[in-house]
């Protein structure tokens, strides 16, 4: 409940409630009742009878101003200003009169409609928290970090309450400037908005500089002006707008690292909201938070943790890491995002709300609410302008995305590669990402299902981190072995006691389509499949399992690489009816399958077959100098060199190098078996042959095609 005091007379209730604050004890220590009569009697033997009547009358305008004292007492305890909140991650807490005046404030309670997440609620159910009780959470977690350096090394270090009252107030305000659907508004709304406009146009310019952070101080001002407030300067703002902002400064630089720490990441932003985002969407983290923030101390400038807690911290970007994981980036979140922010570029073209961007006032008038104005349009247009037929269309294509969106029929997802952690660490990687494009991907497919397009295939770029790109975030953390110490260090690799991984980053490619045949979802899973390979290698492992791909019963014209594998493994089953082996294809016919690098090349004519790995480099000519295996060259060997040399017409296979099907070892065909191998190989049944006869003409046990390139 908040209190009438004055503003001039703010205390944090943390601070009220602390004892030795206040008055303690209400009434001096004085003897308020009578003297006995034997004292009396005592006194006046001593002092004689005018010198104990003159003290005696001190005595009574003594006791008689304090008696004036007790008929109009001071509070025992003074009542702390400010509210109470009820918060399911932090518990109770209150903020002080300054924090509650900005909250009762149209702007900030703006934040009541906006999601946390953004558009993660339609994946995550329980993922409704809202940016408005993060803020609050945010500013109690900055004032306890804040207060407890004040209490303990505030006067070495010239810290004053008011800088407490800031440095919270800058937990407060530091999402007020954040758009609809949290950051899909910024990162992918804006910035298709931006490839959309001419370079060095004003209109590029204003979006090429925009960022929240930047919004939040501007509503900050304007929530100030607006709304009348007193007591906040516009030092104040400018430096709360510092604080929000993060960078290091060198007065008091421990300030700046507690709301946005650019140090090292470690700050009450994050600290709130993974324990939120954790707790709403039910993962697990595991970093104590509670005990994070008592083993601190302020050294050298900068915020610094004791030594014992170097595992606390690494729990703490470790739950960063899970949560982008598992939760932020999720395939169907993503999906999710990519139509809401196609519906909003069609939508933009009628409504111009992007404008709205440039101006504090109106930037406030956004919230998530805007999906429904969008989808609602036609029922409220007759109480606005009419629009031209141009906009009327580009409004039809947005309201038939957000029904789709409605209906749950949502983009189709068709793969993902996770890109080698070496083609980061040498920096391969930035070269080849500007080749990972939607009309690569799609020049890439060699199918004849689908004519794929690229307007068909979404490209989607996910990192994934700790912080700090590829390097241990923990690193820039100064540490402290006692409280008595003076200076901090930083703790070496050979220090910690765990496994670590080597490189601390990663970057995931999906592909995506806006069609909902599930023809173009396999076609845009083999397309990112090509081209990782021409890119990668032929060795590339894709990050879904095969299993997971179309059913059979989706159509034959999908299933060429399914089918093939199923021929070339006898564990797999019969073919699907109606279609027939893939290694038989051209059999007849006459014609000739010859595979790209890495591949099984066989040539099948008149007289026979012939065939061999394509495998490169490293190959051994087969013994005996058999004309009929090295005809289209090494069996044996070789990068991805394995492979059937298939007589088709002599109805034998003969040795192929590395064995019947592939390289060594057996088990399931994963999702690495490139597409020329299994396909050219003769299907097992029970009348043919059940082994290979080798070049010593000793039976060997057929395997699958997972193992082609085991030993490359």
């Amino acid at each position: 409940m908040a209190m009438d005091d004055d503003q001039d007379d703010i205390i944090f209730s943390q601070e009220a409630m602390r004892p030795g604050t206040g008055t303690d004890c209400v009434f001096p220590s004085y003897n308020f009742g009578s003297e006995p009569q034997h004292t009396q009697h005592a006194g006046r033997v001593a002092l004689g009878d005018s010198q104990y009547d003159a003290a005696a009358a001190s005595g009574s305008a003594e006791r008689a101003a304090a008696a004036s004292d007790r008929r109009a007492p001071p509070p025992l305890r003074r009542q702390p200003p400010g509210k109470v909140f009820s918060d399911p991650v932090h518990g109770t807490f209150r903020l002080d009169n300054i924090n509650v005046t900005i909250i009762d404030t149209p702007q900030f309670q703006r934040l009541r409609d906006l999601h946390q997440l953004g558009l993660t609620h339609l994946v995550f159910p329980g993922a409704v928290h809202r940016r408005f009780e993060h803020s609050l959470g945010t500013s109690h977690k900055a004032f306890e970090v804040a207060d407890r350096i004040y209490r303990t090394q505030g006067r070495e270090l010239g810290l004053e309450l008011h800088d407490v009252k800031l440095v919270s107030l800058a937990g407060l305000c530091h999402d007020l400037g954040h758009g609809p659907f949290s950051h899909v508004f910024e990162y992918e709304f804006l910035r298709r908005k931006l490839l959309g406009t001419t370079p060095g146009s004003e209109e590029h310019v204003k979006l090429q500089q925009w960022h929240h952070e930047t919004m939040s101080t501007r509503i900050l001002e304007y929530l100030v002006d607006e709304n009348n407030i007193e007591g906040i300067t516009l030092e104040d703002i400018r430096r709360i707008s510092d604080f929000i902002k993060g960078d290091i400064h060198e007065d008091q630089g421990y300030l700046f690292d507690i709301v946005n720490n650019k140090r090292c990441g470690v700050d009450v932003d994050k600290v709130d909201y993974l324990q939120r985002d954790a707790l709403q969407c039910d993962v697990n983290i595991g970093c104590d938070f509670k005990r994070l923030h008592t083993l601190t101390k302020v050294i050298q400038n900068q915020i610094a943790y004791k030594w014992s807690e170097y595992s606390n911290i690494w729990d703490l970007f470790h739950a960063r890491e899970s949560l982008h994981r598992k939760v932020y980036t999720h395939r169907k979140t993503k999906a999710v995002e990519f139509m809401v922010v196609d519906a909003l570029l069609e939508a933009d073209q009628a409504l111009r709300f992007s404008d709205n961007i440039h101006s504090a006032e109106d930037f406030c008038g956004l919230n998530d609410s805007l999906l429904n104005t969008i989808e609602n349009f036609n029922v409220h247009r007759r109480l606005g302008p009419q629009l031209d037929h141009d906009a009327e269309r580009c409004l039809a294509r947005a309201q038939a995305i957000i029904r789709r969106l409605r209906c749950r029929d949502m983009y189709r997802y068709g793969n993902q590669f996770v890109v080698p952690y070496e083609y980061l660490e040498d920096r391969r990687w930035e070269d080849m990402s500007r080749h990972f494009t939607a009309e690569e991907v799609v020049s890439s497919y060699r199918g004849n299902d689908v004519q794929l397009r690229p307007e068909d295939v979404i490209v989607s770029r996910t990192k994934i981190d700790f912080t700090q790109g590829g390097k241990n975030p923990v690193d820039n953390v100064l540490f402290f072995d006692g409280y008595d110490d003076d200076s901090g260090h930083h703790t070496q690799p050979n220090q910690v006691v765990g496994i670590l991984p080597r490189y601390h980053q990663e970057i995931i490619l999906r592909v995506y389509t806006p069609r909902s045949e599930p023809r173009y979802q396999q076609a845009i899973s083999d397309a990112l499949e090509a081209w990782c390979r021409r890119r990668f290698g032929c060795n590339v492992q894709m990050a879904t399992p095969a299993r997971g791909r179309l059913p059979a019963a989706a159509g034959a014209g999908s299933l060429p690489r399914e089918a093939a594998m199923r021929d070339a493994d006898p564990r797999r089953g019969p073919p699907a009816t109606g279609r027939p082996p893939a290694s038989a294809s051209g059999a007849h016919n006459g014609a000739a399958a010859t595979a790209s690098r890495g591949y099984v090349s066989v040539t099948v004519g008149p007289g026979g077959s012939s065939a061999g790995a394509a495998g490169g480099a490293g190959g051994s000519r087969p013994p005996n100098g058999d004309a009929t295996r090295s005809a289209a060259g090494p069996s044996r060997g070789g990068a991805a060199a394995a492979g059937p040399v298939a007589a088709m017409d002599a109805g034998e296979v003969a040795d192929g190098g590395a064995g019947a099907v592939g390289g060594g070892g057996g088990g399931t065909p994963t999702r690495s078996t490139p597409y020329g191998s299994a396909a050219t190989a003769r299907p097992m049944d029970s009348e043919g042959p059940t082994a290979t006869t080798g070049t010593a003409g000793r039976a060997k046990r057929p395997r699958s095609s997972a193992s082609l390139f085991e030993n490359a």
